[in-house]
């Protein structure tokens, strides 16, 4: 059909969530879907073998709202999870979100209607992201580009879409290249399944950018974007294929390399330095120190272009200082450690000496109680050894104080209680996600910079190796939408 096209009514835009174990966030994120000023739309949440509540809340939000429909499943993978919503779902468009993150309520009307007047030639649309921590608390990281066009070379070397949660695609595309490709899970190599897919639309099709911030992306320090390793050989996994497709430069794929490696050691400090600094973590900010420090080397290894960059060596210096730092504070709380461990044994065997009989039990208790307050036993001991002096003359009453009370936090999310009818699917002005401290402009403008001279450059080259496709290993290299660039990959 023409770009110039007017729909008779509005496209339907099917919502794709696969969810393992997502009892804490599921409810959220169905909220700022259901909450969307576009309407028009299904939600299909993809229960991929749950053993929490993760099917039971979504099944009780579906009886308020009949546009979300739940399909379970074995443990397959987030490919498959996401394969099978496709299926299932008719609408136009598609559009995937992770079970833990955001959407600002103009999301999905933004983008259709990027897609809705560009032409055919488009497949996909996206908009940016925010990173967001476990309390819906901007992290500082996010993801904006100006790239469009063809991207497939620079998406190649750059992911600069950032997560699956900010694309809306065509159904027709989407189908064409063949859907996810759940080899990634059937090899334990899980992590770069949206960005292959996104590399064998690019192949075929266009991008256009929404540019606004309209995605919360959740980082969590469990979730599989801190799997790092994994996405190593994920992303090995899915160079393997686009080198047996393309004959690209291979500098090309040292470069996609160092870029991944480079985002992992920033995004290591970043992890490290967002936990609290006390005393017994030291061990584990030790560890995202050796953890930045070796996906830089693993980055340089891989293509010399980190050396250009000043945050490279801003990033190693500071690694390096505060792994020396913490290894010196380790070892004087190692060495504080070992101090009350003896001053809490000679303590316990000087009042197993002394008191009565019938005191032992408060002493256990008392002990145990220490244990849990290591900081308070220096304290505590001369005090309970006069205590229990008196108890043995008779002076008075050998009496431990009670436990200490840890009130229930209010605004955690209790999977238990949670209750549908209270939840106002159509209020979306609650929603964190819109109080977000947005990045600076000089940040954003920065990064915008740095995206559209890399995207030039890699465009300028592309053009000089007549697209770098090989004729003879890809023939079916004319974009046209008709056509069928991956038959192994067809699904339905």
């Amino acid at each position: 059909m023409p770009s110039s096209y007017k729909w008779a009514e509005p496209p339907l835009v099917s919502v794709l969530i696969p969810a393992y174990n997502a009892e804490r966030w599921i409810a959220r994120t169905l909220q700022s879907v259901l909450g969307q000023t576009y309407q028009q739309l299904d939600v299909w949440v993809v229960d991929d073998g749950s053993t929490d509540r993760t099917a039971t809340i979504v099944s009780q939000m579906a009886q308020i709202d009949p546009r979300l429909h739940l399909l379970q499943q074995p443990n397959a993978g987030v490919a498959a999870a996401r394969n099978r919503a496709a299926q299932a779902a008719a609408g136009v468009f598609l559009a995937p979100i992770d079970a833990d993150d955001l959407w600002h309520p103009q999301h999905l009307a933004d983008l259709v209607a990027c897609l809705t007047h560009a032409p055919d030639s488009v497949g996909l649309a996206y908009a940016w992201s925010l990173d967001i921590d476990e309390s819906d608390q901007p992290t500082g990281g996010f993801h904006a580009a100006m790239i469009s066009g063809s991207v497939h070379t620079t998406l190649l070397c750059h992911n600069f879409l950032g997560n699956a949660s900010c694309t809306l695609i065509r159904r027709s595309v989407f189908l064409q290249v063949g859907g996810y490709d759940e080899q990634f899970q059937a090899q334990q190599m899980y992590g770069c399944e949206d960005w292959d897919l996104d590399l064998r639309i690019a192949a075929i099709s266009e991008f256009r950018v929404v540019p606004q911030f309209s995605v919360g992306y959740r980082k969590l320090p469990n979730s599989m974007s801190y799997h790092y390793e994994r996405m190593a050989d994920s992303h090995n996994l899915m160079l393997q294929k686009v080198r047996h497709k393309y004959a690209l430069p291979s500098f090309l794929y040292g470069l996609s390399r160092s870029s991944l490696y480079l985002y992992f050691a920033q995004q290591s400090s970043t992890q490290q330095s967002s936990t609290q600094q006390s005393s017994t973590q030291q061990s584990s900010t030790c560890q995202g120190d050796r953890a930045t420090l070796h996906w830089l080397k693993a980055a340089v290894q891989a293509n010399w272009s980190p050396l250009l960059r000043l945050g490279t060596y801003r990033l190693a210096l500071s690694s390096w200082l505060n792994l020396r730092f913490n290894l010196r504070q380790n070892l004087r709380f190692n060495l504080r450690q070992n101090l009350r461990f003896n001053l809490r044994e000679n303590l316990r065997l000087d009042l197993q000496q002394n008191l009565p009989p019938h005191l032992q039990p408060n002493l256990q208790q008392h002990l145990r109680q220490s244990r849990s307050r290591p900081s308070a036993i220096a304290v505590q001991a001369e005090s309970v050894q006069t205590k229990a002096y008196e108890a043995r003359s008779g002076q008075a009453e050998f009496v431990l104080a009670e436990p200490r009370q840890v009130k229930p936090d209010p605004n955690k999310f209790d999977p238990n209680k949670f209750d549908p009818n209270k939840l106002d699917l159509a209020e979306t002005s609650s929603l964190p996600f819109l109080a977000l401290q947005m990045p600076s402009k000089l940040q954003v403008t920065f990064k915008l910079l740095v995206g559209n001279s890399l995207h030039g450059c890699l465009s300028w080259l592309e053009h000089r190796l007549h697209s770098g496709l090989n004729p003879d290993r890809h023939p079916n290299r004319h974009p046209d939408l008709n056509q069928d660039l991956n038959p192994g990959h067809e699904r339905w």
